[in-house]
Formats: structure tokens, sequence, C-alpha cells
């Protein structure tokens, strides 16, 4: 791990993921009891999940809960949550799509407080998960995707060493029209050049 990064180790449903910190957050396996009426209210509003796949569905306290049981146990996506140290304020979360036969990890996140964008929360919570991908699940590859026209998600990838791999053309619906789909990932350092 980085200088910066420490890490305990953590079960996880049948993946070993560590919780962990870095300058300014808490990273660790979001749970039921983490869920707050703000967070509810979050995915339903239209600025918030206007770039996510959350927008295609009505959430609410119940929905909430049922996803987030589902997530963190065997062969289920890892859902993890960011906390502010100082706070201990819940911002967003990430989710990980753990692939072990092909040692690839597909990652997602949304930073869902509004009051706590474009103060760098999301770069550096990709960029310590991304680290613990390689380092603690033994990923080859993490790969993430973005609407093209969401350009803070493509500067948090792009801070974060992900690299344009692929761009799929009118391949979403957003706003009312299509919108391109970009693929970016990141390789193990080790396995960088090709």
């Amino acid at each position: 791990m980085a200088i910066g990064h420490s890490i305990h180790q953590e079960k996880v449903g049948g993946t070993i993921f560590p919780p962990m910190t870095t300058a300014r957050l808490l990273l660790r396996r979001f749970l039921v009891e983490d869920i707050t009426p703000g967070y509810v209210a979050a995915l339903n509003d239209p600025e918030v999940v206007r770039f996510t796949e959350v927008r295609h569905q009505r959430w609410d306290t119940e929905r909430t809960r049922e996803y987030v049981r589902a997530c963190n146990g065997p062969g289920q996506p890892l859902l993890i949550g960011m906390f502010r140290l100082d706070t201990k304020q819940h911002l967003g979360n990430l989710i990980l799509h753990v692939t072990p036969v092909h040692q690839r990890v597909e990652l997602a996140f949304m930073l869902w407080d509004r009051h706590q964008w474009n103060q760098g929360y999301a770069t550096e919570a990709v960029s310590a998960v991304t680290e613990a991908c390689f380092c603690v699940l033994g990923a080859h590859k993490v790969c993430a995707g973005y609407y093209g026209t969401h350009q803070s998600s493509a500067r948090v990838l792009e801070k974060a060493g992900f690299v344009v791999e692929a761009r799929l053309v009118d391949h979403c619906v957003s706003d009312g029209g299509y919108v391109d789909a970009i693929r970016v990932t990141k390789f193990q350092p080790a396995n960088q050049a090709r």
C-alpha cells in the first residue's frame, strides 16, 4: 500500500476487503445501520443520480435496506461507504463487482452529499480503493465507466490513473438523448506495460 493508507483486513462474504483510511476518509463496508433519510432522499434526487443507473427506480428506506443487505455477501458486489474521518459523515459509496476468475474488478462510485462535491473526496476514495483492489484482492485490472457527458467522473478517474479503453457511441440515454459510454481501466502496476 502507498504511504498514507492504513489497511485492516475484514472478511466480506467470500472476499477479504480492508476497511482503510486516507488523509480525510474512512472507507469501509456500508451497512444497513449507515442508511439515513438524507441518503435515501439523495437516491431520488435527479441531480445526484443524473449519471447513474439508480435513477431508473424509486428508492425508499426498505428498498435501500434490501439492496444493502444483498451486497457484501458471497458472490455479491462489495458496497463500500465513504465517511469523513473528522465528522464520521457518510458522503457516498463505491461498489465493486469482483470477478475472481478473470482477476478483474468493476468499480462505480457516487458522492451523494452535494455539499461535498468538488473537494477531492471521490478521487481520494477511488484511488485508495483501486489500490486495495490490486494489493489485497489481487486484481489484474480495475475497470469503470461513465457517461461521456459526465466530466466530473472523467476527471476523478483520470486523476486516479485510469485511461480510456473504449468509447461506446450512443450507448446510453441521458437527458433526453443518446450519449456515449466511456470505458476506462487501470492495470495493476506490475502489469501496466502491454
